[in-house]
């Protein structure tokens, strides 16, 4: 695995848990899956979603097998009550969700993209959608937003907004201006209520907040240097790197 594969895994990856859980002897039949990205429904054969904690909640809730759709447990050797569902077991330090706004219409034979609205907060607890239940919250703060412009999904370009966490871009703040096809928004001005995802957004990234004694939230953790647990990765990885060239 190249350095840039294992730099992914260490900042993005995450891993999900397919749990079948018997009612009867509640024994748990678990599988696990690694991921980089979740990809989130905008809508089911039963339900629509309109944002990020609803379409989350629907991702990890779960079904209650019964009448014909039993499940056989071979603990109790017998057809049996279940739930069945995923959740997420291990939350990476940057989450990435991809929602599926490109859908097949069985009716016009064809992709088409589902522009219904679809908001999300500035900051997401994810605590009540991890499997192992905790009393502290589990924060992730909005970084970057994927936008597709398109009326389908046989055309159209991407444009993304990113936080500037080192402050090095050159634009002029106060000039800064958001252009939508209803109206022109001054985005120094919008109230964070107001910045919520609109008919167009595909992918959204969150980085995972960590607290110091202060009080001052971090987006990545780091130590006494400022040194960030993604630097440190980085530099294992050269390392490691040039360790093995100089084996050969």
């Amino acid at each position: 695995m190249c350095i840039r594969d294992r730099y992914q895994r260490r900042v993005r990856g995450g891993v999900l848990v397919h749990k079948l859980v018997c009612l009867k002897c509640n024994t748990s039949r678990d599988r696990e899956e690694e991921f980089l990205d979740i990809t989130l429904p905008l809508k089911t054969f039963f339900q629509t979603y309109g944002s990020v904690e609803e379409s989350l909640s629907g991702f990890t809730s779960m079904e209650k097998l019964e009448g014909d759709n039993q499940y056989y447990c071979e603990t109790c050797e017998t057809k049996v009550d279940a739930l069945k569902g995923m959740m997420i077991r291990q939350s990476p330090p940057i989450l990435v969700l991809a929602l599926a706004r490109f859908e097949y219409d069985f009716e016009r034979d064809a992709r088409i993209k589902n522009t219904s609205r679809f908001s999300f907060p500035l900051e997401l607890d994810v605590s009540k959608y991890v499997e192992s239940k905790s009393s502290s919250p589990v924060i992730y703060d909005l970084f970057a937003v994927v936008i597709h412009r398109g009326k389908n999904a046989g055309y159209g370009h991407y444009h993304a907004y990113i936080r500037d966490l080192l402050q090095e871009a050159t634009y002029d703040p106060s000039k800064l201006v958001l252009e939508t096809e209803q109206k022109k928004v001054d985005v120094n001005t919008k109230s964070d209520k107001e910045i919520e995802g609109d008919a167009d957004t595909e992918l959204l990234s969150l980085d995972k907040i960590t607290v110091d004694k202060s009080g001052i939230k971090s987006v990545l953790p780091s130590d006494s240097s400022g040194e960030t647990t993604v630097d440190k990765n980085i530099k294992k990885d050269t390392m490691e790197k040039a360790n093995n060239t100089n084996s050969k």
